[in-house]
């Protein structure tokens, strides 16, 4: 990997460039190594399960196992087994003063991990309400705390009660892969979902049907973030970043300088305003500074792609650590 020059401040806190200290040489070469196997399963998603412990990572891979790692331990200190292909997704959520685990896999099932205790997490119940891969699961924590949705290669997205386990309505429109959901949290009753067919559509829960469907890309949409309180990004096969405003819901920007597909987003919104993250299958992390429309820095990685991010947003009070996963098997800590 090329040497990467720490850029020196001359001030604090007087501009974007005075707030990030760029990744360098000398803090890649101390990144923890969480989980690495001959045979290399991919890393396809990771959660940062802050409320439990701020030290706690869970991933999903396509080996078909869930493992949980102490980023502090640098170890996993437990795998769950029980999907029969790879794991594309997960949620955690506390329900009822009850923490659980949904995770979904290319078997087409949907599982719920119930979590008592680290020594005591299992399966209490498998769904089956898909005919394809499930590649995404969200829930609406402020609309209807039982309410879970979840995105398929089938191209439904099923409604369901976590606690009945029943399915509730399958909202269709998409003519491919259901890739990404997200809700937005100030809309409660809005489900967001982007797919193989190019498209985003914002779905009106009450009514169940789809009230818009935008097309800013040219090819499959693989991730869907909220950037700030008034920005989605959106990410995909053609090699963009397009920018959406929700006030009115409409393209702002269009972010362009990778060379291959863009397989994930990740948001520093919390930590430092208007900063967003992008990995690519051309073997780059990119930098961009959403307001200016810019890419402020370029990491090369040479030997894997990232598939995932996981922001640790409170794994640290003074730096900003960003979790990944990727083809080698490896998840990794990133600092900034």
């Amino acid at each position: 990997m090329d040497n990467i020059k720490t850029k020196q401040q001359n001030s604090e806190n007087t501009s974007i460039h005075n707030i990030i200290q760029f990744l360098e040489i000398s803090e890649l070469n101390s990144i923890k190594t969480l989980m690495k196997k001959d045979l290399k399963p991919q890393i396809l998603c990771l959660l940062y399960i802050k409320i439990i412990s701020p030290t706690y990572v869970i991933g999903g891979s396509s080996d078909k196992t869930i493992k949980i790692w102490d980023i502090v331990k640098d170890t996993c200190i437990k795998t769950l087994t029980g999907h029969t292909n790879q794991v594309n997704c997960l949620l955690f959520m506390k329900l009822n003063e009850n923490f659980k685990i949904l995770s979904g896999s290319d078997d087409t099932t949907i599982k719920i991990w119930e979590w008592k205790s680290l020594e005591s997490v299992k399966c209490i119940k498998t769904l089956s309400f898909h005919i394809d891969s499930v590649y995404s699961i969200i829930n609406f924590p402020d609309y209807d705390k039982s309410l879970i949705a979840s995105g398929s290669a089938d191209s439904d997205i099923k409604l369901f009660n976590i606690t009945k386990g029943e399915c509730l309505k399958t909202l269709k429109g998409h003519t491919g892969s259901v890739m990404r959901l997200l809700n937005l949290q100030e809309i409660k009753s809005c489900l967001l979902s982007t797919g193989e067919d190019k498209t985003l559509k914002i779905w009106n829960l009450e009514t169940e049907i789809c009230i818009k469907t935008k097309i800013g890309h040219g090819d499959m949409v693989l991730d869907l973030i909220l950037v700030d309180t008034e920005t989605l990004a959106t990410c995909g096969k053609d090699a963009a970043i397009v920018l959406w405003g929700l006030k009115p819901f409409e393209i702002k920007n269009i972010l362009t300088g990778h060379k291959g597909t863009i397989r994930c987003l990740v948001s520093l919104n919390d930590k430092i305003p208007g900063i967003m993250l992008s990995a690519s299958e051309d073997k780059t992390v990119k930098t961009w500074n959403k307001d200016k429309g810019e890419c402020i820095n370029t990491l090369q990685i040479n030997d894997f792609f990232i598939n995932c991010f996981a922001f640790l947003n409170d794994y640290s009070k003074h730096d900003i650590f960003i979790a990944s996963g990727n083809t080698n098997g490896i998840v990794q800590l990133m600092k900034f």
